[in-house]
């Protein structure tokens, strides 16, 4: 890329200078403060970028080396292997993916996980923990129930269904040991959808160190994870402004760290209307619904993006009040974006630790 002006791709948001709250202008329905990722110079040469779809989005890596330094569609075969590789275990739109056979197995014995499904439960299984079920990988039912599975809904669920698919979810139904993992109840059913992406971004950082390169910005649908420098120059992330311009501009910041990861979490984008009920994608495991909250979108940095995108999940889960604080709790680095108090604004929070990352980071 030959301007710093020019985005090479975009997704969801990131990034705010300070702790302290702002008040941003307009936001249309849409808003996104999206990732720009920019050039750092005039005079740096583009970058190798190697695109595709993958998990019902897109990815795209983006490499800091000179073309004869990489062969793109070798490479990108790998990582098309890669994130397959994924889907066959994790999906729930695949009917013989490892995890749909776990959720249909009629046992409460032990099943054998792969080495990557097991990290990803267990990593789940914690953060369930931390969050007393906030964050709850057994919502398959309720995620089914209200459409944003792979079973078509033309309906809300009235309460007995909504009652009836509680039942069955609860994180401590399960059991991670040395055989596998088990499950108390035949009928639980598992979704990681809010883990996996982050998962595959997690891979495909792995297989390019692995194949020797340091300098990388991998992007699944929204979610990241960048390593070393882009030509000598720290990576730059764009916030794009909140006027439903795509490519306006309204910060940049300049990502210092040697390896980072940043998944976002919103309920602004991933919505289904049903005759009047307004149903959202993040789904209340206590109650089976949705609470009304001023928290439109949470961005949580970290150094694996499996870990984030869980995070980005389980802090809107919480809401508002609880979200913050938890945030405080585990030192986690977090922009939190509300709804603020005029009609089409918002406000812009980070926790401390956000704060001490990034905040002198910002043009």
């Amino acid at each position: 890329m030959n301007s710093a002006s020019k985005m090479t791709t975009f997704s969801t948001m990131i990034s705010a200078p300070s702790r302290r709250a702002r008040l941003i202008g307009r936001a249309p329905l849409f808003f996104a403060a999206a990732f720009l990722f920019l050039g750092a110079c005039h005079k740096t040469p583009d970058p190798v970028v190697i695109e595709g779809k993958t998990m019902g989005s897109y990815f795209r890596v983006t490499l800091a080396v000179r073309d004869r330094e990489v062969n793109p569609a070798s490479m990108r075969a790998e990582i098309e292997n890669t994130l397959d590789a994924v889907n066959r275990s994790m999906s729930t739109y695949i009917a013989d993916s490892e995890l749909m056979r776990f959720n249909a197995a009629d046992t409460t014995e032990p099943v054998a996980l792969s080495a990557g499904l097991r990290r990803v439960i267990e990593q789940a299984l914690t953060i369930a923990r931390e969050t007393e079920g906030y964050y709850d990988i057994t919502i398959g039912p309720l995620v089914d129930l209200w459409g944003f599975g792979a079973r078509k809904v033309s309906r809300a669920p009235d309460e007995a269904e909504i009652q009836a698919a509680l039942e069955r979810v609860d994180y401590r139904y399960l059991k991670l040991g040395p055989a596998g993992l088990a499950k108390s109840r035949v009928d639980v059913s598992l979704d990681l959808s809010s883990i996996a992406k982050g998962y595959g971004v997690d891979r495909v950082a792995e297989l390019l160190e692995a194949e020797g390169y340091r300098n990388y910005l991998v992007d699944i649908g929204g979610e990241l994870r960048l390593e070393g420098r882009r030509f000598g120059k720290p990576w730059r992330v764009g916030i794009e402004a909140p006027d439903g311009h795509v490519g306006a501009v309204q910060s940049v910041v300049e990502i210092r760290q040697a390896q980072l990861a940043m998944a976002t979490s919103g309920n602004y984008r991933n919505y289904k209307d049903y005759d009047g009920v307004h149903a959202v994608h993040i789904i209340d495991p206590k109650t089976g619904g949705f609470r009304p909250s001023r928290l439109l979108s949470v961005t949580v940095l970290g150094n694996e993006c499996m870990t984030a995108d869980a995070y980005a999940t389980a802090l809107m889960a919480l809401g508002a009040e609880k979200a913050p604080r938890f945030a405080e709790k585990y030192r986690l680095p977090v922009l939190f974006i509300y709804a603020g108090a005029r009609p089409g604004s918002f406000v812009v929070e980070t926790s401390s630790r956000y704060a001490a990352l990034m905040g002198g980071d910002s043009e």
